[in-house]
């Protein structure tokens, strides 16, 4: 049986915002009464994943955190301290380096997917691949365009394409990547990435492949996307399910 770790990144700021989080990190907003991030890591454990990693921040109030993590998860989910955020880079390495398995899911704490899990770790095992990363040829998405994925074999070409060189299909990112452990450690740089997608995982190329996914996906990272989850929690149920483990 093969293990698969996850590291969900939480350390941010969330400046978007604003005062709504100068209290509490994002991923500890609730839900229905319910943290997100509790949604988040039960339907990680229900799909398999046998080990999660949340990093956190001093700077951010990460003892929240901490403290979800120990008054209502089994000892497989663990927190990891920053004393400040630095990159996106630096938290995934910080992540990463913890995990005990040869397979880690990294994640952002305020995304939802319609993705079927298990499906995708098989894949990734099946490719031998140093990367997969979840893309979108959806126009609303952040970032649209960056990414270029190929036609034909669904290699990613370039996952920061900022002078529209490639002639790959033009797609985005979701905050959902699977990684081979140990080539992702050995290819990042923390003295010099800040973006782990744009400066990290770019150095795997080409083993870096697309998992193309236009079905339902959501990030509550504006006070106008927050506002909406607010009122729609049960979309969170929805693709998340209940947050507990049964």
């Amino acid at each position: 049986m093969v293990h698969f770790s996850a590291v969900i990144i939480a350390s941010g700021r969330a400046s978007r915002l604003g005062k709504i989080c100068e209290q509490k990190p994002k991923c500890m907003l609730p839900f229905g009464g319910v943290p997100f991030l509790r949604y988040l890591v039960f339907w990680l454990l229900r799909n398999g994943i046998s080990e999660v990693i949340v990093t956190g921040s001093n700077a951010c109030n990460g003892w929240l955190i901490e403290e979800e993590i120990h008054n209502n998860f089994p000892s497989s989910v663990r927190f990891v301290e920053e004393d400040y955020p630095k990159s996106t880079a630096f938290s995934s390495f910080t992540g990463v380096s913890e995990v005990r398995h040869n397979h880690t899911l990294l994640l952002t704490g305020d995304n939802i997917w319609s993705v079927d899990l298990r499906k995708i770790c098989k894949e990734h095992i099946e490719r031998k691949a140093a990367c997969l990363v979840l893309t979108t040829t959806k126009k609303n998405v952040p970032n649209y365009g960056l990414v270029k994925v190929d036609r034909k074999t669904r290699s990613i070409l370039s996952l920061y394409d900022k002078n529209n060189t490639c002639s790959g299909v033009p797609s985005s990112t979701m905050g959902f990547y699977v990684l081979d452990t140990k080539r992702f450690l050995d290819n990042i740089d923390t003295s010099h990435d800040v973006y782990v997608e744009r400066e990290s995982m770019e150095r795997l190329i080409p083993d870096v492949w697309s998992i193309m996914n236009n079905k339902f996906f959501f990030d509550f990272g504006t006070l106008e996307d927050l506002d909406f989850l607010s009122k729609n929690s049960n979309l969170i149920i929805k693709y998340f399910g209940i947050p507990t483990s049964g």
